[in-house]
């Protein structure tokens, strides 16, 4: 089984200081528990980037150096897969931003849930669960 795990997640997992900390480990560990496999994409890691690094967004920010060691060692764990978007991820997105009058930045989930669909992932971890509830051919993992 294959799921994709959203920013959030791995934001939450990455600073401990976070609100959502323990519910993301104890949310990937109960992933790898099941022997899921994680799949990440470069957007995901771009938003974990702009997220963890800003004192803007988060109380604790990381440092750069930290952010990279810790994601790079998420990325070298045998559960861990990672893809990019295509085409055919792109026109999902485009189509589904049509078909549901998805404005701005909901775009990004969009281009998310394309990617998702390009691989053949119907899973995605998130705790923004109404930016992915009504889309067609994926389920969210549930959240404790």
């Amino acid at each position: 089984m294959k799921v994709f795990i959203d920013s959030n997640i791995l934001v939450s997992h990455l600073i401990y200081e976070h609100p959502h900390h323990e519910k993301a480990v104890t949310i990937l560990n109960q992933l790898l528990d099941d022997e899921a496999t994680l799949v990440l994409s470069p957007q995901i890691i771009g938003e974990a980037y702009a997220i963890s690094t800003s004192p803007k967004r988060v109380e604790k920010p990381l440092s750069l150096e930290q952010f990279q060691s810790m994601v790079l060692s998420f990325l070298s764990d045998p559960a861990v897969d990672f893809v990019s978007p295509g085409i055919h991820a792109m026109r999902l997105a485009l189509e589904t931003g049509v078909k549901t009058n998805a404005i701005s930045y909901k775009i990004f989930d969009l281009i998310l849930y394309g990617t998702m669909l390009e691989h053949g992932i119907t899973k995605i971890a998130t705790i923004n669960v109404k930016h992915f509830r009504n889309l067609e051919g994926i389920e969210l993992v549930p959240i404790p």
